[in-house]
């Protein structure tokens, strides 16, 4: 039986998520006066909507939530990292007090379009 990991199309997604993670990270390092106000929300969903949306990966919705959590917890971790290191100090977009706050928020988010889309696409892939 295949762990979710070793399937060829939940690699290449999750390493897709942990790419936007890299980048993340290298950009807020090199622009510590900017805040990438969208970046935890593409490191999150960018995992399970890429396999969703990868017609040879034969993905299942059990999957799909695994590399969401995966993203999350790779989103979560870059957050902890930047956080700790003063690059989230910088002011959050609309309702959020502080940067923190806001990449708290837009992982939540992120995690709900990528397991609703995620799920969406594989129970129309599974159905028809």
């Amino acid at each position: 039986m295949q762990t979710i990991i070793k399937r060829a199309g939940s690699a290449r997604a999750i390493a897709w998520g942990g790419a936007f993670a890299l980048l993340w990270v290298v950009l807020a390092f090199a622009r510590p006066t900017l805040t990438f106000h969208l970046a935890p929300f593409l490191v999150t969903a960018a995992p399970p909507v890429l396999l969703a949306l990868d017609d040879g990966a034969d993905a299942s919705r059990a999957q799909v939530f695994a590399s969401t959590a995966i993203g999350a917890a790779l989103a979560l971790a870059v957050t902890a990292v930047l956080a700790s290191a003063g690059r989230l100090d910088g002011a959050g977009l609309g309702p959020f007090s502080n940067a923190l706050t806001e990449a708290i928020a837009f992982i939540a988010a992120g995690m709900a379009v990528g397991i609703g889309l995620g799920w969406w696409r594989v129970g129309r892939t599974e159905s028809g």
